[in-house]
């Protein structure tokens, strides 16, 4: 039969084909296509000249990204439910199966593309909580089916795995939240402000100074300021003249507002003000003040402030606390001020430059420099060449700033010079 050419919506044979993406070419496979509800399988015939565009190569070649990884098999389906729940603690994103973030190395491709499926949407359903819905399609990448899984930013952060891990995105890198994310998200999903300047959100123990005294305290100090006066000596009038303005500051010309505002200059804490609001809420132990030497004062520095890299992490301020070191990181590609992170809540990047800062830290005699910046080392991690960088102050020479794991797209001005192959590549 075929077209008619009075109306063209009466197709013939052969005239509205079909293609369909199969594991092999029998009739088991060909039934289990139109069985399943896997519909991103089948699709209208393209024709052999027609162009597709791959935005799972596209992707690739853009890397591991904040919002976007990679997995070149499904085997390691708890690091992929980590992610999933990392995405949805922060800003939603893509996990593509099938494919590695290496743009040169082939797509492997996913078997069994139904029961992988159906496989991580069951352990997504058993192990996040609160309920997660994250959306999953077959696309094609290079003649191979890649699974996409997308994962939505979540409406109930924080979602946690098996009730007990909470896991966030940082740059590239999943990590498990510290205390002061996991108060983010919390206060993000209650609708709460952060701001320091909000009383509801301070800790307890700063409102106490703030309890006026009663009207007894200044009564009682008139009648012993009188008795002692009857009983000083002769010399009593010039040191009465030199206490009295003091007295009268304390105690006349105040009123309840001026108490309250005294109080409260003297019981300010040693808490730093960071990037991230949460880091203005701590509990009430002192332990968790930094000390005024290390206290943060910019609440976020711009990016490639002083002439600093422009990715990144630098360590700005460490403290010991029963024995364990906590460090204040920045990250150099958004200028975030991370405090409390420690080697057990830290991974990849921040763990290798916390790990090199406890272990290998750096010596400005055994650098070096050009002019005021000097590199430490150029490496290779995970197919990307990095740099450890170190700057000190043209002022103070003894205050030196050191950058782990600075990339390509993080170098500019002076920096430049290092990305040059006359500085070798330590394999790492």
């Amino acid at each position: 039969m075929n077209r008619d050419e009075n109306n063209p919506k009466n197709l013939g044979i052969g005239d509205r084909p079909t293609e369909i993406q199969l594991n092999e070419p029998t009739f088991e496979a060909l039934r289990e296509v139109f069985q399943s509800a896997d519909f991103a399988r089948t699709r209208p015939y393209r024709g052999p000249l027609e162009e597709v565009y791959d935005y799972v190569q596209l992707a690739r070649e853009k890397g591991v990204t904040e919002t976007v990884t990679f997995y070149e098999t499904a085997q390691n389906r708890t690091a992929i439910i980590t992610d999933v729940c990392a995405l949805a603690n922060t800003n939603g994103g893509l996990i593509y199966i099938g494919c590695s973030a290496d743009p040169i190395q082939p797509p492997v491709g996913c078997d069994n593309l139904s029961r992988t499926i159906e496989q991580i949407r069951s352990e997504i359903q058993s192990k996040i909580s609160p309920a997660l819905k994250a959306k999953m399609e077959a696309v094609e990448s290079s003649g191979r089916v890649i699974i996409r899984l997308e994962v939505p930013k979540g409406e109930d952060q924080p979602y946690v795995i098996e009730d007990s891990k909470i896991y966030v995105r940082q740059g590239a890198q999943t990590i498990l939240a510290g205390r002061d994310q996991i108060v983010k998200l919390v206060a993000s999903a209650k609708g709460l402000s952060l701001s320091p300047l909000t009383p509801a959100l301070q800790p307890q123990r700063h409102n106490k100074p703030h309890t006026p005294a009663t009207p007894a305290q200044p009564k009682e100090a008139a009648p012993q300021r009188d008795h002692k006066e009857r009983e000083q000596p002769a010399r009593e009038p010039r040191e009465q003249n030199r206490q009295r303005p003091e007295r009268a500051q304390n105690t006349r010309g105040q009123g309840a507002r001026g108490r309250n505002n005294a109080a409260a200059q003297q019981a300010e804490p040693l808490i730093p003000v960071q990037s991230s609001p949460a880091a203005n809420l701590y509990d009430d132990d002192d332990e968790l003040a930094l000390p005024p030497q290390q206290t943060v004062r910019a609440s976020r520095e711009p990016v490639g402030a002083g002439g600093s890299p422009r990715s990144g992490v630098e360590i700005i301020g460490t403290e010991t606390r029963k024995g364990l070191q906590y460090h204040v990181l920045r990250n150099l590609q958004n200028g975030q001020t991370i405090p409390n992170v420690t080697r057990q809540s830290a991974s990849k990047l921040w763990l290798y430059a916390i790990m090199q800062k406890e272990t290998n830290p750096v010596e400005t005699y055994g650098l070096t420099w050009k002019g005021n910046i000097a590199l430490i080392k150029r490496y290779r991690r995970n197919n990307t060449v990095r740099y450890d960088l170190a700057m000190r102050d043209s002022n103070n020479p003894s205050a030196l700033r050191v950058f782990y794991g600075v990339t390509d797209d993080g170098l500019a001005g002076t920096w430049l010079q290092f990305a040059s192959d006359d500085y070798p590549i330590v394999e790492e």
